[in-house]
């Protein structure tokens, strides 16, 4: 598969609104994995996503001691599955979450409002996406960005 067929199939995934994996690395060095839902685009910045989550979860604190985190997506069939790597980190700034909460239509579900102490967001900073698709070589096709 080429690089840019790969990409597509990753930009896809990602703007699939689909649940996916997070992992981060705990104060032990152990990764640790969660199930995240839908990831928002930022609309100015490319390779860069933004999840919701408790202000005060574990992978907040993880994420401040050591930002190297990694997402995992597939297709519904498992036909593809992407791998990104990235910096990520706690958003700051009410803006952005405001722009998250609205980007994500669940945000409602879980959080009263983007100024809401509870409510917090993470900056995803993509760096390597590898793809792997089941019908194609067996490797990965690695894309650093």
């Amino acid at each position: 598969m080429a690089h840019e067929e790969a990409l597509q199939k990753a930009r896809e995934l990602l703007a699939s609104g689909d649940s996916f994996m997070l992992g981060t690395v705990d104060a032990d060095g152990c990764p640790r994995m969660r199930w995240m839902g839908a990831l928002a685009a930022d609309p100015e910045q490319e390779n860069v996503y933004y999840m919701e989550c408790g202000a005060q979860s574990r992978k907040m604190t993880e994420l401040a001691a050591n930002p190297a985190a990694q997402l995992v997506l597939s297709a519904k069939d498992y036909s593809c599955i992407v791998t990104v790597d990235g910096i990520a980190g706690a958003v700051e700034e009410l803006e952005t979450k405001r722009m998250v909460y609205d980007a994500l239509p669940m945000s409602g579900n879980f959080f009263p409002s983007p100024e809401a102490e509870s409510f917090g967001v993470i900056r995803f900073q993509a760096t390597v996406i590898e793809v792997l698709c089941m019908g194609e070589a067996h490797e990965p096709v690695r894309i650093e960005l």
